[in-house]
């Protein structure tokens, strides 16, 4: 299977939405969750090496017995998967550049005074500014690959269920 066929987000959103509606195999139009995965896991990219292909052939074979596992063995499964998943999107695809061939960043940039000595009254000294970027941002990038989170903050935000930027803007608090 070439790995441009494979959809990524769409596997990364079945995932998310298991997490979400409590690991209950949830039901779609198809297929339930277990036998979406079992399909789609079915054949793996041609470009993996032998130790990740078996690998994916054994999260294919744990997504047949997932209706008979406990509560915490899906949990694991599927956190487990996500994981792996990422991993190996990151091998067999590059993320290609925004329609200009870079992305926008923002960032603080201080404005110099209007003259010396005196500071501008209406402008403030710090304005946001955008600058090209070299690497686009995507909802299905690892939080590891976001500049400021870092893969120590990945790993406790992984710890909570959250892997990609997709998890991390529609995780809603449950109290205020």
């Amino acid at each position: 299977m070439k790995a441009e066929s494979l959809d990524w987000g769409r596997l990364q959103k079945a995932l998310s939405v298991e997490s979400q509606r409590g690991f209950t195999d949830v039901v779609g139009s198809q297929y339930c969750f277990s036998e979406f995965l079992q399909i789609s896991l079915k054949d793996s990219p041609a470009n993996l090496v032998s130790a990740d292909i078996r690998r994916w052939q054994t999260l294919a074979a744990e997504f047949g017995r997932y209706p008979e596992m406990t509560l915490e063995k899906r949990q694991a499964l599927v956190s487990d998967t996500r994981r792996f998943l990422l991993d190996m999107e990151r091998i067999c695809t590059k993320t290609p550049p925004s329609e200009n061939g870079t992305a926008k960043q923002h960032r603080l940039v201080e404005q110099p005074p209007t003259s010396p000595g005196r500071s501008p009254s209406i402008s403030p000294r710090e304005t946001l500014s955008t600058t090209p970027s070299t690497t686009p941002v995507s909802l299905n990038q690892g939080l590891s690959q976001v500049s400021g989170i870092g893969s120590r903050n990945a790993d406790k935000l992984a710890k909570l269920g959250l892997y990609t930027l997709y998890d991390l803007l529609y995780n809603f608090p449950r109290d205020h």
